[in-house]
């Protein structure tokens, strides 16, 4: 009896480190197979300028991967500093929501072809919270909403928070837990690299925020709720 006591006990205490082992693995070889593309395409557009030094096509192309390269490794480096604790919260201020929203819904209009509406339904104007973070979440939605959005993007300002929600590629019900996974995408023939809603996901979590998706037949809505 005492022989399967321990062993139960032994099993139960191993195995959130070998789950914690597993997706450590998981996860550099993940961020492995994201930057050997950037650099692979790289390498070929190197190549290609050797042989065609007059064309500017090439060297497009590598700035464009480089950019991209870069971004993956910052949002790598942010992800990082989260698990070790190591990031700063950023100054907590009274921000204007509504006002940030409408700064931003303009800012990302030019991006997307269709039409990007906001909506203040009884959404307080003034939130005592940490700016940076919640700028970089709203950038995070609004750029996921304009990569997928088909026709139109909206975005909701209420009482508990805000939501940002588009047409076009509905993430599957199944799916909305996913999402915020590391390197995740419902769409691999999209732009980017899957790190984005997983750094949402943190960033909420570090300031006791709550970010969930949720599924319709014809619309996928992020919806963060602040209080």
């Amino acid at each position: 009896v005492v022989f399967l006591v321990v062993l139960f006990a032994s099993q139960k205490i191993v195995r959130p480190v070998e789950d914690s082992y597993e997706k450590q693995k998981l996860f550099i070889a993940n961020a492995s197979h994201e930057l050997k593309t950037p650099l692979a395409i790289i390498q070929a557009n190197m190549e290609a300028l050797d042989v065609d030094k007059g064309s500017e096509k090439w060297k497009n192309n590598i700035e464009n991967e480089i950019d991209h390269a870069n971004k993956l490794v910052l949002n790598l480096l942010q992800l990082a500093k989260m698990d070790a604790g190591n990031v700063d919260k950023s100054r907590v201020e009274e921000v204007n929501l509504r006002d940030e929203i409408t700064k931003r819904v303009e800012m990302f209009s030019p991006k997307f072809a269709g039409k990007i509406t906001f909506k203040n339904e009884g959404g307080l104007s003034s939130y005592s919270l940490p700016r940076q973070d919640i700028l970089q979440i709203l950038d995070i939605l609004l750029d996921n909403a304009t990569k997928y959005g088909e026709k139109k993007i909206g975005v909701v300002l209420a009482k508990s928070g805000f939501a940002v929600s588009n047409d076009g590629a509905v993430v599957p019900v199944d799916e909305c837990k996913k999402v915020f996974d590391r390197f995740y995408q419902t769409d691999k023939t999209k732009e980017g690299s899957g790190l984005g809603l997983a750094i949402a996901k943190a960033l909420c979590q570090r300031n006791g925020w709550n970010i969930a998706c949720e599924s319709e037949k014809n619309k996928t809505t992020f919806v963060v709720r602040l209080v």
